[in-house]
C-alpha cells in the first residue's frame, strides 16, 4: 500500500459537457479537480474528449496556452505550489516505507530532502527561467528558420545537426510544420550517448535533490528493478534535453565546473538565498538587476576584477546560474509530480469519472515526470517543443511508453541543439550587420566572422581582410568534410549527431551554379559590394563561397571566388 492518504488526495467533480479548446469540432466532458485542504475557488480544471475507453483529460490552461502558442506557465507554477505544501511530508514518509519494504536501498541513503523554505526559493528562481534570454523560444514557424541564410539555403546551410536537407527537395511552399514533420518521420528509435556525461557513481559535493525513493512512484517508468540504472538512465537524458529548456547550458560540464570552484559556487548560491530570504516581494526585480550585470556582483571579490578576470567571472557567473536553475526544474518537477500523483491517486476512486483502468494508467503517463524527459513533465516544455513530438504523444499515452522513449529524447535533443544553431547564425548575423554600419567602404576591405583573427583589426571576433586571398589563407588550414546534394537520414547516435560541425566544404559543381564574383566587386548601382557571411566561408577544391551585400540598393548575391587566382586590390 502506498503511503498517500486518500483524505488529502483531493477530489473530483464532473461540470458538464463543452467544446474542445483546440478543435471546437470535438465534444468534450468538464471536470474539475479540487486540491485537500485549499478554498474552493482553488482547483485544476480538464477537458477530456469523449472517446471512452480511451479519455485522456487535458488542463484546460494547458489547451488555452498551447492555442495561443505560449508556454503554460501560470498552470506549472500553480501545480508546483501545490505540491511544495506535501512534499517534504512523502519524501519522509516514503523513505520509511521503502525501508520497510526493502525497496530502494541503494537510493536511501545520502540523499538531500529539501526544506519548504528551500522548495519556495527554488520556485523563485523557476520563475525567471523566461527572463533574460535563460528560456529557449524557437518555434522554427517558417522553412527560412531552419536555413543559416535565406538566399541559397543548401545542403550545409540546413541548421538540424545530422541532417542535410536541399530547400529544391522541400519547394518553396512549405512551411516549418513540413520540414518538422520530415524529421519527426525519419528519426528511428536509435541508441543515444552523449560524450559529456557524467559518470555513475562518481563522488559529487552537490546535494542531490533527486533521485530519492519517492522518485520510485513520481516518475513515469522509474520502477525497474534495477533502480540504479535507471537513476543513471534519467541523469543522462537530461544532459541532452536541458538544451532545449535553458540557453547555452552542458549540463554535464557546467556541473563539473561547479564543483571544481565549489566554494565560489556556495558563496554564490548563498548570495541568493540570503536575498530571497529577506526580501522575497523584492527578489525578481533584484534578481533582473543581477542578471543584466551578469551576476558578478554575487562572486566573492567581484570589486577587484578588471579587464579579461571580469570577462571571466561573468561566464562563471552564469555557469553558476544554469546549475542553480537547473536545479529548480528539478525540484520543481518534483513538487509538480506530486500533485499529479494525488490527482492521479483520486481519479482512480471518483465514481463522477468512472475511468476505465487504462484511462488511469494513461493520465498518470501523459501529466507525471518522465524519464525520456530527464526527470521532467511534458508540460514544463513550451509548446515549440512539444510540436516536434505533437504526434507521437498518442503512443506514449496508450502504447508502450518504452519503445518509443529514445525517440522522444532524441527529438527534444534536436530541438535543442537546432535552436542553439539558430541562435548562433542569429547573432553572427547581427555582428555583420554591426560591422556593415560601422565600416568605412572606401577602404575597401572585406570582414568575416572567424574562430581565429587576421594580423589586421578585430572587433568581437569580426576579422578585417585586406584582400579575399587573405581570408583563403585564413580558413585553408581548417577541416572540411564533402556532402551530397540528397536527403540525409540521420547520424546512428545523437553523440554524432549534436557534436557535428556544419560542413565547411561542398563539391566543385555545386560551387559553379554561382556566378564569379565581378572584380572589382561592383554592384550593377555601381557601389562596392559588401561581404555579409556565411560562417566561415563554403568552399571546394577550387572555390570560396560568398555572401555579398550592397549597402546602397540592399542587393544580395552570392558568388564563388577562386582559390588559385590572385585578386588586385587598389
Amino acid at each position: 500500500m502506498l503511503p498517500i492518504n486518500d483524505n488529502i488526495a483531493g477530489y473530483w467533480e464532473k461540470m458538464g459537457d463543452s467544446r474542445f479548446i483546440i478543435e471546437p469540432e470535438i465534444e468534450v466532458e468538464v471536470y474539475r479537480w479540487y486540491p485537500h485542504g485549499q478554498p474552493k475557488e482553488c482547483f485544476v480544471e480538464f477537458q477530456s474528449p469523449k472517446e471512452a475507453p480511451k479519455r485522456r483529460f487535458y488542463p484546460t490552461k494547458v489547451l488555452e496556452a498551447l492555442k495561443l502558442r505560449k508556454p503554460a506557465d501560470d498552470y506549472v507554477e500553480e501545480m508546483c505550489r501545490l505540491g511544495i505544501q506535501f512534499l517534504p511530508e512523502l519524501e519522509s514518509d516514503f523513505l520509511k516505507w521503502c525501508q520497510a519494504n526493502q525497496s530502494g536501498s541503494d537510493l536511501t541513503t545520502d540523499k538531500y530532502i529539501p526544506t519548504k523554505e528551500n522548495l519556495d526559493f527554488h520556485l523563485a528562481i523557476f520563475k525567471s527561467r523566461h527572463e533574460g534570454h535563460q528560456g529557449v523560444n524557437r518555434n522554427f514557424h517558417r522553412n527560412d528558420d531552419f536555413y543559416g541564410t535565406e538566399q541559397n539555403r543548401d545542403l550545409d546551410d540546413f541548421l538540424v545537426p545530422g541532417f542535410n536537407l536541399s530547400f529544391k527537395k522541400l519547394g518553396s511552399k512549405q512551411t516549418g510544420s513540413d520540414i518538422v514533420n520530415h524529421i519527426f518521420e525519419s528519426v528511428t528509435n536509435v541508441p543515444i550517448s552523449t560524450s559529456s556525461e557524467k559518470k555513475a557513481g562518481a563522488e559529487s559535493n552537490f546535494p542531490i535533490f533527486l533521485r530519492t525513493v519517492l522518485d520510485f512512484i513520481l516518475i513515469q517508468g522509474f520502477n525497474s528493478d534495477d533502480s540504479l540504472a535507471s537513476c543513471v538512465q534519467i541523469e543522462q537524458n537530461a544532459c541532452k534535453i536541458a538544451p532545449a529548456l535553458i540557453n547555452e547550458i552542458d549540463l554535464a560540464n557546467d556541473l563539473s565546473f561547479a564543483e571544481d570552484n565549489f566554494d565560489d559556487y556556495k558563496h554564490f548560491h548563498s548570495r541568493l538565498t540570503e536575498k530571497y530570504s529577506s526580501e522575497p516581494a523584492d527578489f525578481q526585480r533584484w534578481l533582473k538587476q543581477e542578471r543584466e550585470k551578469g551576476y558578478i556582483r554575487l562572486l566573492p571579490g567581484h570589486n577587484k576584477l578588471n579587464g579579461d578576470n571580469r570577462d571571466s567571472a561573468i561566464e562563471k557567473g552564469k555557469c553558476f546560474f544554469r546549475v542553480i536553475l537547473w536545479t529548480s526544474f528539478q525540484l520543481m518537477s518534483r513538487a509538480y509530480g506530486v500533485t499529479v500523483l494525488q490527482q492521479w491517486n483520486s481519479l482512480s476512486n471518483t465514481k463522477c469519472v468512472s475511468p476505465s483502468d487504462k484511462e488511469v494508467l494513461a493520465f498518470f503517463s501523459l501529466h507525471a515526470p518522465r524519464s525520456d524527459h530527464g526527470g521532467l513533465p511534458i508540460w514544463f516544455f513550451g509548446p515549440n517543443v512539444i510540436r516536434w513530438y505533437m504526434e507521437i504523444l498518442p503512443d506514449l499515452v496508450w502504447g508502450a511508453p518504452h519503445k518509443n522513449s529514445n525517440r522522444l529524447t532524441f527529438l527534444v535533443a534536436l530541438y535543442g541543439a537546432t535552436a542553439r544553431n539558430r541562435r548562433d547564425v542569429d547573432a553572427r548575423k547581427k555582428g555583420m550587420k554591426r560591422v556593415v554600419d560601422k565600416s568605412d567602404l572606401s577602404t575597401e576591405k572585406f570582414f568575416i566572422k572567424s574562430s581565429k583573427k587576421s594580423s589586421g583589426n578585430t572587433n568581437a571576433g569580426i576579422g578585417y581582410f585586406d584582400s579575399l586571398n587573405e581570408i583563403k589563407d585564413v580558413f585553408a588550414a581548417e577541416s572540411t568534410e564533402e556532402i551530397e546534394d540528397v536527403i540525409v537520414e540521420p547520424t546512428e547516435g545523437i553523440e554524432d549527431v549534436i557534436a557535428a560541425e556544419p560542413n565547411e566544404e561542398i563539391g566543385d559543381d555545386l560551387a559553379e551554379k554561382h556566378p564569379e564574383i565581378p572584380w572589382p566587386p561592383i554592384c550593377p548601382c555601381n557601389r562596392y559590394l559588401n561581404w555579409v557571411g556565411p560562417r566561415p566561408p563554403l568552399k571546394s577544391e577550387s572555390w570560396l563561397i560568398v555572401e555579398t551585400e550592397c549597402k546602397s540598393c540592399k542587393r544580395e548575391e552570392t558568388y564563388r571566388v577562386s582559390r588559385n587566382k590572385t585578386y588586385p586590390v587598389n
